[in-house]
């Protein structure tokens, strides 16, 4: 059976970490490879560049989140991995982030106000058997499920917590990155807070490096906020479909990018609902399953582009589960994995 392993960690979070690498340590002796990879076929600088780069955003990660920080350090141990690889990987403001257009997000609100989201996690093809859910319980104050990548922080894909608040992302390209809070210590970081507001403080705090979309659930409210490192834009979402891909929807932010595939997502989504005669959870499932001649909701992987759908999640807003499926929905069957 194809299933993305589920990991079950408990503890500090230099203990959570540890577990996670430890875990997932053949995973990450892989994944750890990639930011090398990318590196290799840069014009002019080389991997040392890098990690010296990286290092820059320590001091604002320590100030903010020096929680975090620890538990990165316990992935780098657990692993028995460099700590500064593991921080570059998970500093994707320095070599990543220009490369990948990533994932698709869909929100849908029932006649009843149930909440489900549908989201296909697309990122480089490298990551194909390197992800886990990640079961957490944080100094038994807090519980989380996230889908997760090997090697870096929970809490850059789709997750959901003991308080009932579900967490979305979606990456952005902004043209004012800097120095600052890296953007995957802020989305671990909303990972244990009870309510949107707390989440939207995180969010919303002044030193962020780069941009994230973040999609928050709670009980019956979705918010959805875009960020560049100085500035954000929120969206409370009243209507019955809610999608965001790549691109920025808020209006001032357009001219910081040209994502062709992301808009070609986003538009075709909402073409097919146009043409369903019903429009339901089925609906949904078969969009995240569309393929396209030149642009796909569901990737493969090709010649062409580098990204995969690596996972397929739904989420029901009324219970602690989330319904993943390895690799393409096309075919693949969603598996349960429940925080209870």
């Amino acid at each position: 059976m194809r299933k993305i392993p589920l990991v079950e960690v408990s503890g500090d979070y230099y203990d959570i970490g540890y577990q996670i690498g430890e875990a997932l340590k053949s995973n990450i002796k892989k994944t750890i490879k990639f930011p090398i990879k990318i590196a290799k076929e840069h014009q002019y600088f080389k991997i040392d560049y890098f990690v010296e780069v990286a290092r820059k955003y320590f001091p604002y990660a320590n100030k903010y989140f020096p929680n975090l920080v620890t538990e990165l350090k316990g992935i780098s141990d657990g692993s028995d991995q460099d700590f500064d690889m593991i921080w570059l990987l998970n500093i994707e403001e320095v070599l990543i982030d220009n490369y990948f257009d990533k994932c698709t997000s869909i929100v849908f609100r029932e006649v009843d106000d149930k909440i489900y989201l549908y989201h296909n996690e697309d990122f480089e093809k490298y990551y194909s058997n390197n992800m886990a859910v990640v079961k957490a319980n944080v100094n038994n104050k807090v519980k989380f499920l996230s889908l997760t990548f090997a090697g870096m922080l929970p809490g850059s894909s789709v997750s959901l917590n003991s308080f009932g608040l579900i967490q979305c992302i979606n990456s952005l390209h902004t043209k004012d990155y800097r120095l600052g809070i890296p953007k995957n210590f802020i989305s671990r970081a909303v990972l244990e807070v009870k309510n949107i507001n707390e989440a939207l403080k995180i969010i919303k705090l002044k030193y962020r490096a780069s941009a994230y979309n973040h999609i928050l659930i709670h009980k019956n409210d979705v918010v959805d906020v875009e960020t560049t490192a100085v500035k954000y834009k929120l969206f409370s979402v009243k209507d019955k479909v809610f999608v965001h891909t790549n691109h920025y929807l808020h209006k001032k932010f357009f001219d910081n990018e040209d994502l062709l595939g992301s808009k070609w997502r986003y538009n075709s989504i909402f073409d097919i609902i146009k043409n369903s005669k019903v429009i339901d959870k089925n609906t949904f499932v078969n969009i995240l399953s569309y393929h396209g001649k030149d642009f796909s909701v569901c990737k493969h992987v090709s010649k062409s582009i580098s990204d995969v759908t690596l996972a397929s999640v739904i989420v029901d807003s009324s219970d602690l589960k989330m319904y993943i499926a390895k690799g393409g929905p096309c075919k693949n069957k969603h598996e349960v994995y429940s925080l209870e």
